[in-house]
């Protein structure tokens, strides 16, 4: 940092699982097992007083650098302002309301809008310094920020509040909290829905997109008379489904939609085949990012679109690889479910969904471009 401070960007700890495995490890942790998640809160404390850092903080030395594990803070209460103290070098901390009610634990973030790091108050004389994911964000989103260091006053609480445990339990809020938040959402779209109500857990088929509300997110007031049951094999068809819960309230906001077909024995998943890179490039992630927190992924999916030449390379996968079976007048039932992902691991279920082909004499004209496109890649 300039002038004042420099923190030492050593790797990250990277933690793999979900997480509910990672509050049952902090629990096991800090318990021996066996504590409720409802428990598992901060009391706040007296922040103010000498710390001891796991990695510490290194500062400007003459020509060079050293590493100091001895930091002060000093709280101004009235101002919700920390001091950071390392040597001779200083920095402000201010509290952020916002991200501290939703964590409820105190929060503070860096005042310098170029740094992008926060202190959590873990437990009272417990302090953990995370860095965010990038510079000027003025409240922490649970969006893949990782705990860089932890400060006790008393050092032998750094045995039991390692790096890994400070971030299981910063993970483990965020989850909750997002948990509770999907709750609320949920609850008002089943009593101001009536389409969502009926629907919830189910994916949907139409031979039009504008059946679906696609212009406003969770606001669903589509026509269910447009919804179809049967199509036929290479006519137009788009997709939508109604979660159950959505993806950041079932998973957490670092995980990704999947949407998995199913026909014939054949099983194609868009997060696995986007596994290989020759399917990167048509196959995009979905609902990653800003977009985790929907419960309704009804904009008009287009498994076929033959006017605008729209295709999902998944679902074509999956019928390319039933194309032997295809007879005139044959009916072919595809299954297709909705799932949560996280670092390409399938999740829960969120929707599912059936519809039943029929392949009729025109269906290998129609079906002709898609197929070329998808033998293509695969013959490459």
């Amino acid at each position: 940092m300039k002038k004042t401070l420099i923190l030492t960007l050593i790797s990250s700890f990277m933690l793999l699982g979900k997480a509910d495995a990672q509050l049952s490890k902090l629990k096991n942790k800090l318990t021996g097992g066996g504590r409720s998640e409802s428990k598992v809160e901060n009391v706040t404390g007296d922040v103010t007083g000498s710390y001891t850092a796991i990695k510490g903080v290194e500062v400007k030395s003459g020509f060079g650098t050293k590493k100091l594990k001895n930091i002060s803070l000093k709280l101004d209460a009235d101002k919700n302002e920390i001091e950071f103290s390392a040597g001779k070098d200083k920095m402000k901390f201010v509290g952020i309301d916002k991200t501290s009610k939703k964590m409820k634990m105190r929060v503070w973030r860096a005042d310098n809008p170029s740094n992008k790091y926060w202190l959590i108050e873990l437990e009272p004389e417990v302090i953990a310094i995370i860095e965010d994911v990038s510079v000027g964000n003025y409240e922490l989103k649970g969006k893949g920020e990782k705990v860089d260091d932890v400060l006790a006053k008393d050092a032998s609480k750094l045995s039991t509040w390692d790096i890994e445990t400070a971030q299981a339990k910063y993970e483990a809020v965020f989850s909750a909290a997002n948990k509770k938040e999907a709750n609320k959402i949920k609850d008002r779209l089943i009593e101001d829905y009536p389409i969502y109500k009926k629907y919830m857990g189910k994916a949907v088929f139409a031979n039009k997109y504008t059946v679906f509300n696609y212009s406003y997110v969770d606001k669903p007031t589509d026509d269910e008379k447009g919804f179809v049951k049967t199509a036929v094999l290479g006519d137009p068809i788009y997709l939508a489904a109604y979660f159950s819960n959505s993806v950041e309230g079932e998973c957490g906001s670092d995980c990704e939609l999947d949407i998995v077909y199913e026909m014939g024995g054949v099983t194609v998943s868009r997060v696995d085949l986007r596994k290989d890179k020759t399917w990167q490039k048509d196959i995009k992630q979905l609902q990653g990012g800003r977009k985790t927190n929907m419960f309704c992924y009804n904009h008009g999916h287009s498994l076929w679109n033959p006017s605008a030449n729209a295709m999902d390379y998944a679902f074509w996968y999956c019928l390319y690889q039933n194309k032997p079976k295809f007879k005139e007048g044959g009916k072919y039932e595809m299954k297709v479910s909705f799932y949560t992902s996280r670092d390409g691991n399938r999740g829960a279920k969120l929707a599912e969904g059936s519809i039943t082909f029929t392949y009729d004499a025109k269906s290998q004209e129609k079906m002709r471009n898609p197929m070329g496109a998808v033998r293509d890649l695969v013959e490459d």
